[in-house]
């Protein structure tokens, strides 16, 4: 965190948003001002949203939490929404992921679920794996696997297959991908196999920094020429000691090319409709608003540099805008003369 007009602001090195979350975040909804009782005064945007950006330390800003405490993300106005945010040629996302994206470790399936509505699946093909067998996800999930599977199609689900030992476990599971390779390989919270409904915390943290280089390497011989590796991660504690960034980084690859972060981008869900972030091998989902997309790039040992992410779409968020959202709920009264609708 960075200290800015006595409150503690966040950290905004490669950092980014996605146009509509910082939309949502700005923007004063019809929705939002029901949901407030009469004679106060709505927030001038969602909070859900505001949270995502500025991922508030609510013991060193004090002035903003108490004002504005965290809401249910379902608060979120897009929250009903049915319709996703692509399916247009101005989606960032669409520029990061590629045409041929592998999603890696997918629980219930309803990431890959969710990219499968997303894009046009007539230029962009979805592959979908979950490390536990399909008996196994019908039997904590129930039919709704099955309904799942079938709207990504089920010659692009596999089942059984170890992020650490990628190529391998696919091609046994998938024979037809034996040479195929990627414009993206997403892993949403990874973490070493646990019981039902527990998480990584720091007993399990040197076994999952291996789990991420284990998998750095394997996801490095299976991209493209410019693909990018995605990795989605809480970032309060306990992990953000995993030092996402540091560990891939670190990792040495046969090919003499560098995985290098190009940029974070604040993890909105409800860019992803229909999709649930889960605990693994249970129902029960997670608070993810101070989640983060990491995007990794194969790069050469002499680049240093990639503006791949402003290239995308995506806004850059310098401290300067992070403080701007802060202000403007700050100095939003929260009581007013006037009446306003319940």
């Amino acid at each position: 965190f960075e200290v800015g007009g006595g409150a503690a602001m966040r950290g905004a090195v490669s950092l980014y948003a996605h146009p509509e979350t910082l939309r949502c975040c700005t923007t004063r909804t019809a929705t939002s001002s029901k949901k407030r009782k009469k004679g106060v005064e709505p927030p001038p945007g969602c909070i859900a949203c505001a949270y995502k950006l500025m991922k508030p330390d609510v013991s060193r800003d004090v002035a903003f939490t108490s004002k504005w405490p965290n809401v249910r993300p379902e608060m979120c106005p897009r929250s009903n929404s049915n319709t996703t945010t692509a399916n247009n040629n101005n989606n960032p996302l669409e520029r990061i992921f590629g045409p041929s994206i592998l999603s890696v470790g997918d629980g219930d399936l309803t990431f890959s679920y969710a990219l499968r509505r997303m894009f046009d699946t007539s230029t962009s093909k979805i592959h979908a794996t979950s490390y536990e067998t399909n008996e196994t996800l019908l039997k904590v999930y129930g039919s709704n696997i099955n309904e799942v599977v079938d709207e990504i199609g089920r010659e692009n689900v596999s089942f059984s297959v170890d992020a650490t030992n990628l190529r391998p476990t696919l091609t046994k599971a998938a024979p037809a991908t034996r040479d195929e390779t990627f414009s993206s390989i997403v892993w949403n919270f990874p973490c070493t196999a646990e019981e039902a409904g527990q998480d990584g915390q720091n007993t399990e943290m040197e076994r999952n920094k291996d789990l991420l280089r284990e998998f750095t390497k394997c996801a490095a011989s299976m991209l493209r020429g410019g693909g990018n590796v995605v990795i989605t991660h809480k970032t309060k504690p306990p992990y953000n000691q995993w030092n996402i960034v540091h560990v891939i980084e670190g990792v040495t690859l046969d090919s003499g090319m560098n995985m290098v972060c190009i940029g974070r981008v604040c993890f909105d869900k409800y860019l992803f409709p229909g999709y649930t972030n889960r605990k693994a091998l249970d129902k029960k989902s997670f608070t993810c608003h101070d989640a983060e997309m990491y995007v990794f790039k194969l790069l050469p040992p002499a680049d240093t540099e990639c503006t791949a992410m402003a290239d995308a779409g995506f806004v850059k968020l310098s401290s300067k805008v992070i403080r701007k959202v802060r202000n403007m709920f700050v100095n939003t009264s929260t009581s007013t003369s006037t009446s306003t609708s319940t």
